[in-house]
Order: C-alpha cells, then sequence, then structure tokens
C-alpha cells in the first residue's frame, strides 16, 4: 500500500566462496498516514431566489491537504419553487 506502512525486503545470495547464508535486508516504507476525504458538506443553499436554472454546491476536505482520489466539490442544478414574478408598471 502506498501509505499506512509496510516493509521493503531484499535478499542476496553469496556465490563462490564467502559466507554460504543468504543475506536479507529489511526496512520500513510507505510510513506515511493514509489520506481519507471528510463526509461531504450540506449542499449549499440554491443560488437563485426564485424561477430555474440554479446551481448547489457542497464540499469536503482531504486530511492530508492532498493526495486523495476524487473530486473535492461536486455541483447539482436546482430550482427554486418560488416563481419570478415580474411586477407590471
Amino acid at each position: 500500500a502506498p501509505c499506512g506502512g509496510g516493509v521493503s525486503q531484499r535478499t542476496r545470495e553469496c556465490i563462490g566462496l564467502c559466507d554460504a547464508k543468504l543475506a536479507t535486508e529489511s526496512r520500513p516504507c510507505n510510513i506515511g498516514p493514509c489520506c481519507e476525504w471528510s463526509p461531504w458538506s450540506p449542499w449549499s443553499l440554491c443560488s437563485v431566489t426564485c424561477g430555474r436554472g440554479g446551481s448547489s454546491h457542497r464540499v469536503r476536505e482531504c486530511s492530508c491537504g492532498v493526495g486523495c482520489i476524487g473530486k473535492f466539490n461536486e455541483v447539482t442544478n436546482c430550482d427554486s419553487s418560488i416563481p419570478c414574478v415580474i411586477p407590471l408598471s
């Protein structure tokens, strides 16, 4: 895994006149924390107060600042339930 910790190992074999045992070397790797998304925020109010054609958005944050896979924001279309009324003069 690219995060959360692991162990990397390498082994070498001696051939010829040398110590005949295998030599293994281990070291920790990927010791950084795993990045996770926060829960989504609530949807914002619709950008229009009457009529149609508005938008609403929501966001979330990555625990590492960067490094999370996916979108940090979403946008959706929305309409107001209140019709726009243009006063007649």
